[in-house]
């Protein structure tokens, strides 16, 4: 069984909710998702955008990029290790100035164990990665990420959000719904119910964040009210240019 919904399952649920199923309206939803997807995915670092990967770094690069690195759906690293045997080596992230500036490994004589790397620009469609010094040896890198809000192109299409969280995210788009349809009765109350600085224990917004607050993952979860809170600023992204995109609050 697939853990992911379907676009056709929001788009059903949304239309039902704010009491139109036109065609019309249909196409609006659609068009929806995936502004309020992208959304959704930057409240905080959920469960379901963790994913890990792995590969070989030689001695012939200090650069990668391609489909056996870094996915297209990258956004972010939140941990990255060596394995060289039955030794790990933590990795850390520097910024592309700092690479630049302090450390030469396009220079033949910069060689050894990486310890730093820096997410370089975009390469034939890749997020690529840049090592400090080009390996003295075969190492093994890991990399947990947190990945991307993946578009929804076709009714079949999964999200990348979980069961779990499908009543919260139908919410979430059914306030830009009222929005768009200028219902702003039900538009204040879907909003309110969301979250409202009033009564901040009892919004949908504080259970969403409880839910995720487990013993393992209750360090992790790390809110940014600026983005769901209401008169919050725009979503920009670690690696991405800023998005003009409609604010429905």
């Amino acid at each position: 069984m697939a853990l992911g919904i379907t676009r056709a399952s929001i788009v059903s649920a949304i239309a039902n909710d704010t009491g139109d199923d036109s065609s019309d309206a249909l196409t609006k939803i659609r068009r929806l998702l995936n502004r309020k997807g992208r959304e959704f995915c930057n409240i905080t670092n959920f469960p379901f955008l963790n994913s890990l990967t792995s590969f070989s770094i030689t001695t012939a690069n200090y650069r990668y990029s391609g489909a056996s690195y870094l996915p297209t759906t990258f956004k972010k690293a939140t941990a990255a290790w060596l394995i060289d045997g039955n030794d790990k080596h933590p990795l850390e992230e520097i910024s592309l100035l700092e690479l630049r500036t302090n450390w030469h490994p396009e220079n033949s004589n910069w060689t050894g164990r990486p310890q730093y790397f820096a997410i370089e620009e975009i390469a034939s469609g890749y997020w690529r990665i840049a090592f400090n010094v080009t390996p003295d040896k075969s190492y093994d890198a890991w990399f947990n990420m947190e990945l991307q809000w993946t578009d929804l192109t076709a009714s079949t299409s999964e999200t990348v959000i979980t069961k779990p969280f499908f009543s919260y995210f139908v919410h979430f788009c059914n306030i830009a719904r009222f929005r768009q349809q200028g219902d702003t009765e039900n538009w204040q109350a879907a909003r309110d119910e969301w979250f409202s600085p009033a009564t901040p224990n009892s919004s949908l917004l504080t259970q969403l964040l409880s839910s995720l607050g487990t013993p393992i993952r209750y360090k992790r979860v790390v809110p940014d009210m600026s983005k769901i809170a209401p008169h919050r600023v725009k979503i920009e992204g670690d690696y991405q240019d800023k998005a003009g995109e409609n604010n429905d609050w």
